[in-house]
């Protein structure tokens, strides 16, 4: 039998307990109605890692102060998803709004966002302070049709790609003529997540029931802030964490921003740079035993025997199926000298004989 799988199967005959790791920061708020709030953003002071992080949880619903956004969702991997404003034509012939990220350490996401247009002879486009960034036109006619559910190809709806690491831009809304029927149908635009566009609305003129809809923000640490941050915890964090430089560069923000992953071997939250812990501090096990390893921990059941000669039987059966292992080894490796020997005097006395 393999040495591998048998030291395997002493392992897996000790019953293992695994520990959920922390999230946020000790006594620190986890969540905000049914949104978890993970470390570096956090509620409350102390709390988060800077002020672009900081959540304000009011009537349950978790709030994004730094860029006034609702949060729907915030995930370690550097994405979060957001309540978004939907642009529309109602009320005026013009509507405009702007959504500034600028300096901050969030960006648009370019992967998964659209910017839509919904309405009939609609220009929706997107501006920068200085120029027309981006945009689309849906048009509408007597014999103009939709082909299945959803569809956004330019008839009642269009979609364009916004540009990378976007921060700031206005959306505006424009109708093609001045005709007074065609001025008084709403028109929309909006910055949309694509997954939820397709598998939320039926039909593009559905958006008319939202007032906001989902949009996917990228995140990362500012550098100053990390390093702050990463000064005042111990070195040891390098073994379980590991940082780089984000690709998000933007004219906006004269900064480079750090993400975060886990080492291998490690789960948890990689920014809650603690280094190496050792849970069997805590009761983790209840009334079993504790083992500390790097990265993780056991739980086993206790024997009558104290852990001294558990620790010495189970050292003492791995390095006697290690000697055993080795012993057989040895003979086999003596059974197949004694072979080729035989072999090679069976050869020259065969040889001999031919002479």
């Amino acid at each position: 039998m393999n040495l591998q799988l048998l030291f395997h199967i002493i392992l897996l005959s000790w019953p293992i307990i695994t520990s959920a790791q922390a999230s946020t920061k000790p006594n620190c708020q986890s969540s905000c109605g049914n949104v978890n709030i993970p470390f570096p953003f956090g509620i409350g002071p102390d709390c988060y890692i800077d002020h672009w992080f900081a959540i304000d949880c009011n009537s349950a619903v978790p709030i994004l102060s730094s860029v006034n956004l609702e949060v729907l969702e915030l995930s370690l991997n550097g994405t979060m998803r957001v309540n978004h404003p939907v642009f529309s034509s109602c009320k005026d012939t013009l509507a405009s709004i702007n959504v500034n990220l600028a300096e901050s350490p969030f960006v648009f996401s370019e992967a998964r966002n659209r910017f839509t247009g919904v309405g009939c002879n609609n220009f929706a486009f997107m501006s920068s302070t200085v120029s027309v960034i981006g945009g689309c036109l849906s048009v509408c006619g007597e014999n103009s049709t939709t082909i299945g559910e959803n569809s956004c190809y330019g008839i009642e709806c269009c979609q364009t790609s916004i540009p990378s690491s976007l921060q700031i831009f206005n959306a505006s809304i424009r109708g093609i003529n001045d005709e007074a029927d065609d001025q008084q149908v709403c028109k929309y635009a909006f910055l949309v997540e694509q997954q939820w566009f397709e598998t939320n609305l039926k039909s593009p003129q559905d958006v008319q029931k939202y007032k906001h809809v989902p949009v996917v923000v990228e995140w990362g640490i500012q550098d100053f802030s990390f390093n702050l941050y990463a000064r005042n915890k111990s070195t040891s964090y390098n073994s379980t964490s590991s940082c780089e430089i984000s690709s998000n560069a933007t004219s906006t923000t004269p900064f480079q921003n750090i993400q975060c992953k886990c080492s291998n071997g490690f789960e948890g939250n990689p920014y809650l740079l603690e280094g190496y812990i050792d849970e069997c501090n805590t009761p983790v096990c209840g009334t079993m035993d504790c083992q500390n390893l790097e990265g993780s921990f056991v739980c086993y059941t206790p024997r009558s025997c104290n852990w001294g000669r558990r620790l010495g039987m189970f050292v003492f059966t791995y390095w006697g199926m290690v000697a055993v292992h080795l012993n057989e080894e040895k003979k086999r490796d003596q059974a197949q000298r004694e072979v080729l020997s035989k072999e090679w005097w069976s050869t020259f006395t065969t040889t001999v004989d031919i002479f």
